[in-house]
């Protein structure tokens, strides 16, 4: 009797570690583009690894990280071992979002713009944003232009958001057109966290969600920040549209924008990052005298990303 239970106890351990070793097989060969994005925090180090959630389970975590080369290389960590873990791309969240609702897409993309040091997160707002502008252009194509433009990849590109963002504005503002001058500051610049909350107050308000950005307001290192920009918009007139129950002045909303584009533009400028296109400006290409057609410019064709497709099913972004 013993050795036949031995005998199916050895049977179910050959069994297990066939299936086992399958299992690894197909993880080796996991193409990098089925997994999803993530950044790894492990105990007792400030650097975190940014890559490719491979696989996880209850006692480890496997995360394939790109290297400069295009090579890959894997961490196996135990989970014991590992703080936190962030999904820079729920794939949860792209797939309740409706048609129906694109106000949903553009909050999604606002929070994923927050991420843009990740390439899948900036693409990721990028689409989104566009996905919002052409099921809403009159109510959101403006605002969701205007995000796309701080995640632009190329100059050429940021140009274009820029025009998309003039041709949908009912007031087509030409300031939108270039690049906004640096605001002079009256003091030094405080730590990047105050300056990343602030950034993050000021697109709850715009967003409409005053309750959140007067409590990130009423921080006192983020008070503080509203001296910087004081020539644009003080503590009061933010504080006193959070508190309103009308809607943000159209004045108040371009001030909003105006001191984001200019943190956003110097954080992009402190990262040393050279740009090599060169791009024709279309505020020139607008006030030339000339009748050469302009370059055609639509929201199917501005990027790689055609927002017809606007749901994500099984992997894939289809059409409705």
């Amino acid at each position: 009797m013993d050795r036949d239970k031995s005998f199916r106890n050895k049977k179910v351990k050959s069994a297990v570690a066939r299936v086992l070793t399958f299992a690894l097989i197909l993880l080796l060969v996991l193409p990098v583009a089925q997994c999803w994005a993530v950044v790894v925090f492990p105990k007792g180090s400030d650097k975190p690894i940014m890559g490719f959630l491979v696989s996880q389970d209850g006692t480890r975590v496997v995360v394939r990280e790109p290297q400069p080369d295009g090579t890959t290389r894997d961490h196996l960590l135990l989970r014991s071992d590992v703080d936190d873990i962030l999904f820079t791309v729920s794939i949860e969240r792209l797939e309740t979002l409706r048609p129906d609702d694109p106000r949903q897409y553009r909050n999604y993309a606002e929070e994923l713009a927050e991420k843009r040091q990740d390439p899948e997160a900036r693409a990721a707002a990028i689409r989104l944003y566009l996905i919002a502008a052409y099921l809403d252009p009159a109510n959101l194509g403006r605002s969701s232009m205007l995000g796309m433009i701080d995640l632009a990849r190329s100059e050429a590109e940021e140009a274009k958001f820029r025009a998309m963002a003039y041709l949908l504005d009912p007031d087509h503002d030409r300031r939108v057109l270039k690049p906004p001058s640096p605001i002079q500051t009256t003091r030094a610049a405080a730590d990047d966290s105050a300056r990343s909350q602030l950034l993050q107050a000021l697109r709850h308000l715009r967003q409409g969600n005053k309750l959140a950005a007067r409590r990130i307001a009423q921080l006192p290192a983020v008070q503080s920040q509203f001296d910087e920009f004081q020539q644009v918009i003080s503590f009061k007139e933010f504080d006193d549209a959070c508190k309103s129950a009308a809607e943000l002045p159209l004045d108040i909303l371009h001030k909003i924008l105006l001191v984001e584009l200019s943190m956003t533009s110097k954080s992009a400028a402190d990262t040393g990052a050279e740009h090599t296109t060169v791009s024709t400006s279309w505020q020139q290409s607008l006030a030339r005298d000339d009748r050469t057609p302009l370059p055609v410019l639509s929201l199917e064709t501005i990027s790689e990303f055609d927002p017809r497709k606007c749901q994500y099913r099984a992997g894939e972004w289809i059409g409705p």
